[in-house]
């Protein structure tokens, strides 16, 4: 099954600058040269940059250098041949030196899977007090001056048709459904993962600045809200611009914090996720409800009255659940398949 993200490639117009970003936002630098950045999290999963025009990049999807490949984690040989098999009923499916496959979905995202197996991360979030609720007696909370994210949390893409992106990987990579933002898009989990959700797809003009198919973000995981401001105050401090936060999200209950980067894609800095099991029942969510539950600073424009508090679990019979038509590849299309 797929356990979670293994990693993501990214293409960058100016290296050097993805390089100052990436570093402070608190990514540790394995290897780099005038061609590559390779970054490490704790939990092994790797972030590689090349420079936008690299031959060995898939296409953007979008205009922007940004995320050109993202790879999804297998925990065994036997369920990477089972997904090898089943897509390649109707994909083109590579299998590369490394044992790895590598496809387009059909949302034109340049999709990898290869086996990994995912290293536990240390954290000790400090104790909350409350009065009354002594959690933390005689002692100061940890101070900290930047962060450090040890974790991938999730991706997010705006796509063409967010519901059929979200069928395929339910269907065909065994996704779970987490949530559903009304007319706007879909939170799906990886099958071996409890966090809230490891991808988001936004219908293409569903909100303001989804007006075309592009990775809109990706979200690090750090400990608590004292890492998540500590990294955000290091980034200003450094002079990156800050984009939407701090604030909690009420779909996965996240506080988040999102940068704008030089790499056409934001980068968000994300705690305290809900996790869920098999026994979830996903919800259907007014958007602007499920977007925000507070956030600091000046208000978006789209928050500026407060939203209806609607929720309802999604229905059995939502087009979400419907079979999943693959339609064969003919014979001349496999020839030649490495």
């Amino acid at each position: 099954m797929i356990i979670g993200h293994a990693g993501v490639t990214l293409g960058a117009a100016d290296l050097d600058e993805a390089q100052r970003f990436i570093s402070d936002f608190g990514l540790t630098l394995k290897a780099a040269d005038e061609d590559r950045l390779t970054y490490q999290l704790d939990e092994g999963s790797i972030v590689t940059v090349k420079r936008a025009d690299d031959a060995s990049l898939p296409p953007p999807l979008g205009p922007e250098a940004s995320v050109r490949e993202i790879c999804w984690g297998v925990d065994t040989q036997e369920a990477l041949n089972a997904l090898e098999a089943d897509l390649s009923r109707d994909l083109d499916v590579r299998k590369d030196a490394d044992g790895s496959l590598s496809f387009t979905d059909p949302s034109g995202i340049a999709t990898r899977l290869g086996l990994f197996q995912r290293k536990p991360v240390l954290y000790v979030p400090e104790p909350i007090n409350a009065p009354d609720a002594i959690r933390r007696l005689g002692k100061h909370r940890r101070w900290r001056k930047r962060a450090h994210p040890k974790v991938i949390q999730h991706v997010v893409y705006v796509v063409d048709d967010a519901l059929e992106a979200a069928r395929f990987y339910m269907h065909r990579l065994n996704f779970r459904l987490s949530d559903i933002s009304k007319g706007i898009g879909y939170f799906l989990r990886a099958e071996g993962t409890s966090e809230h959700h490891s991808v988001f797809f936004l219908n293409k003009g569903a909100v303001p600045g989804a007006e075309a198919p592009r990775p809109d973000h990706i979200c690090f995981g750090v400990e608590d809200i004292d890492e998540m401001m500590a990294g955000a105050v290091h980034m200003k401090r450094q002079g990156w611009k800050q984009g939407m936060g701090p604030g909690r999200h009420r779909i996965g209950s996240a506080l988040f914090y999102y940068l704008k980067s030089p790499l056409g894609v934001e980068f968000e800095y994300d705690t305290d996720n809900d996790h869920l099991d098999d026994h979830w029942q996903p919800q259907e969510w007014e958007p602007r409800f499920g977007m925000i539950n507070w956030i600091a600073g000046e208000l978006p424009p789209f928050w500026s009255t407060a939203p209806e508090w609607d929720v309802r679990y999604v229905p059995n019979d939502h087009p979400i659940y419907e079979p999943y038509q693959v339609e064969p590849r003919s014979a001349a299309s496999k020839v030649g398949r490495g």
